[in-house]
C-alpha cells in the first residue's frame, strides 16, 4: 500500500511540475492556461506553493519576468512608473477638442477603442460637449445658492437694525432720567406687541 501511494505522489508531482512549467512559459499567462486546458486556478497555485521550494527557476514570479505594453498610462514595455501621490489628470483644451474629433471620426464599434487607448470614460466626451458649447469651463465645487447673496443682505440690515434699536432703546433711558431729575412727568407710551 504505501509503495502504490509513495508512487502516485511521485507521478502526482511530475504532472503538477509539468503543468507549472508549461503555465509560466505560456504567452496568454498562467489565467489563460489554466482556462484553455480545464485546470482549477486554485489548484495550480496550490501545488505551486507545495513545489516552489524545490525548483529555483520558479523563484521569480510570472509578472516579474513578463512586462506587458500598457496604453494610456504612458508606461512602456521594460519600464515601471511610480508615483508618490495620485494626481488627477487634466487635459487642456486642445487635448480635449483633439480626442473629441477622434472619436467623431471613429467608426461605429471603434470608439471604444479609442476611450481605452486615451484613458477616459464615455462620461467625459459628454462633460466636455457640453463645457465647449457653453465656451466657458466648468467650475468644480458647490454650485452658488441664489438666494444667499440675499439672504445675508437681510442679515446684515437685521444686525444694523438690532443695534439702533439697542442705542433707541439707551436714548430713552437717559431721557427718562433727565425728565425725573428736572421733575417732569413723562406720559408712559402703550405700544403694540405687533
Amino acid at each position: 500500500w504505501e509503495m502504490v501511494s509513495e508512487k502516485t505522489s511521485k507521478e502526482r508531482q511530475a504532472y503538477w511540475v509539468g503543468v507549472i512549467n508549461e503555465a509560466r512559459a505560456y504567452p496568454d499567462g498562467v489565467t489563460a492556461y489554466c482556462r484553455k486546458y480545464n485546470i482549477s486556478k486554485p489548484g495550480y497555485y496550490m501545488w505551486f506553493r507545495r513545489l516552489k521550494d524545490r525548483h529555483d527557476g520558479w523563484k521569480v514570479a510570472v509578472s516579474q519576468k513578463r512586462r506587458k505594453k500598457r496604453t494610456g498610462a504612458g508606461v512602456t514595455k521594460g519600464e515601471t512608473e511610480v508615483q508618490s501621490k495620485a494626481t488627477r489628470r487634466k487635459f487642456s483644451r486642445e487635448e480635449k477638442l483633439r480626442i473629441l474629433q477622434a472619436v467623431d471620426q471613429a467608426p461605429d464599434g471603434e470608439k471604444g477603442a479609442v476611450l481605452r487607448h486615451e484613458g477616459i470614460y464615455s462620461s467625459h466626451i459628454q462633460k466636455w460637449r457640453k463645457e465647449l458649447a457653453k465656451e466657458e469651463p466648468v467650475k468644480r465645487g458647490p454650485k452658488p445658492d441664489p438666494q444667499a447673496k440675499i439672504i445675508k443682505q437681510l442679515e446684515a440690515k437685521l444686525a444694523r437694525s438690532q443695534k439702533e434699536l439697542i442705542q433707541a432703546r439707551q436714548i430713552i433711558e437717559i431721557q427718562k432720567k433727565v425728565s425725573e431729575l428736572w421733575g417732569i412727568a413723562l406720559e408712559p407710551i402703550q405700544m403694540d406687541e405687533d
